[in-house]
């Protein structure tokens, strides 16, 4: 393709109706992609031609020169296709930031909705890339340049999209088929905390979140790839800030609804386990070898289903399951929420033993946490040397009851434990409401994704 050609399509385009159509060709002819052979030729011509391609797009008049952002955005591109060295990505990168730098700037005037489809393309292409140029090039220490001012294109590009008003009669009036911005806000949302969690800032998605929740848009109307991709960074987020319930319910959501087929199916299957396992929802061992986390997750479920909080530490600690889990952020999780379960599970063993008796003597249920926890060094103030009034053992038992883990009273005088007649040990799962159907309904500022 020529220059020349390529200009006279851009004013075809945009000289006609602005609808799904002209967006989708707008994106093929502002196609960052290399290998496009749209780009090598459009290269040849102005090199070999020595084009001035810049006097020609000023003097297209398009769209009666009152979208100025959009004329600077067709230079950008032709500098691009003209100086972007395919055996030379990093001496690139440059030019494909400033180009989306352009794209962003026009896409942020009121128009700039014809440009949705190409910015979600230039946006999936340079953020790769960045990511792509800071692993290779990055030292451990050093800081994602790249990444981090993809990150404020994103940003800007989804403030945008949020700010943009539209008439509800002119939407009316188009049965719908008016060109909006907010068609793209969950993509551009997810792909903004996508980075967010690769530069390790997972809090910046706060502001990503409470703005979607607000911005008044319809989730059945997005795609179910843009959905489930929402709710799992959604969830990861609340596992960052220990909401397990939270973070159960989006990882689940996300797992049931993306396709059996996608490899993304595993991805979200690393991140619901834990907040599973940690609300009393075990894994299946299918499930578990089905994903090839039987190595990873196996050894977890039956350390808890022998109450063996040693094993279960052991395994946390063990090369190189621990790096797995600290480079997934969920190491400290795994560490610091398991304990409460394994105290629980003692008591619960040893109320079996005593064939379900309703009293429970604080001694006894000391000696159980000692087999549970077997030597670890956190049982060192639990043990009888340390604990002879029982008082730690009490702390437990009042801890486990104030957070409905156990139905029962504590009497310090006696040193006993007096559960409830009936269900003394209610399901973890239902404590914390994540068995039923109706956990599955979102309330409050969330309720919104109901639809």
């Amino acid at each position: 393709m020529s220059v020349k050609v390529w200009i006279n399509q851009i004013r075809e385009t945009t000289s006609g109706a602005q609808n799904e159509e002209a967006a989708q060709r707008l994106a093929t002819l502002f196609t960052p992609n290399i290998d496009d052979p749209q780009v090598s030729s459009l290269q040849n011509d102005i090199w070999d031609n020595r084009v001035d391609f810049e006097t020609q797009i000023e003097h297209m008049g398009l769209y009666d020169d009152e979208w100025p952002g959009f004329i600077e955005l067709c230079k950008s591109y032709l500098r691009f296709c003209r100086d972007v060295d395919p055996n030379d990505l990093v001496g690139s990168y440059d030019l494909y930031a400033q180009f989306m730098t352009d794209l962003q700037t026009a896409f942020s005037n009121t128009k700039g909705a014809i440009l949705k489809v190409t910015v979600v393309i230039v946006a999936k292409a340079v953020v790769s890339l960045s990511l792509l140029l800071d692993n290779e090039h990055n030292s451990a220490h050093e800081e994602m340049i790249r990444t981090s001012y993809a990150s404020s294109l994103l940003l800007k590009l989804f403030n945008s999209i949020r700010g943009e008003k539209i008439d509800p009669a002119l939407m009316a009036e188009t049965q719908g088929t008016l060109l909006t911005k907010k068609s793209i806000i969950l993509f551009v949302a997810t792909l903004l905390c996508r980075v967010y969690f690769k530069l390790g800032t997972p809090s910046s998605c706060a502001n990503v979140f409470s703005n979607i929740h607000t911005a008044k848009i319809k989730f059945s109307s997005y795609s179910r790839a843009d959905k489930v991709e929402y709710r799992y960074y959604l969830g990861r987020f609340y596992l960052t800030k220990n909401q397990l319930g939270k973070a159960y319910r989006h990882l689940h959501w996300a797992f049931d609804n993306c396709l059996a087929t996608s490899s993304n199916k595993r991805l979200i299957c690393q991140y619901l386990i834990p907040p599973a396992m940690l609300l009393g929802e075990l894994p299946k061992q299918q499930l578990l070898q089905h994903f090839g986390l039987g190595q990873i997750y196996g050894p977890f479920v039956k350390s808890l289903k022998q109450c063996n909080y040693t094993a279960f530490m052991r395994h946390l600690e063990t090369y190189p399951f621990k790096q797995w889990f600290l480079q997934r952020g969920i190491y400290a999780l795994l560490k610091s929420r398991s304990m409460i379960l394994f105290h629980r599970l003692a008591l619960y063993k040893l109320w079996k033993c005593n064939e379900k008796s309703s009293t429970i003597h604080l001694s006894n249920y000391q000696t159980s946490l000692m087999i549970s926890m077997n030597g670890h060094p956190d049982s060192d103030a639990l043990s009888p040397q340390h604990d002879q009034e029982h008082q730690n053992i009490e702390s437990i038992c009042i801890s486990l009851i104030s957070q409905g883990f156990v139905m029962a009273k504590i009497f310090p005088r006696n040193k006993a434990l007096r559960l409830r007649a009936n269900d003394p040990f209610p399901m973890v799962s239902k404590v914390h409401k994540v068995s039923s159907q109706d956990s599955n309904l979102l309330t409050g500022h969330e309720s919104w994704m109901n639809d």
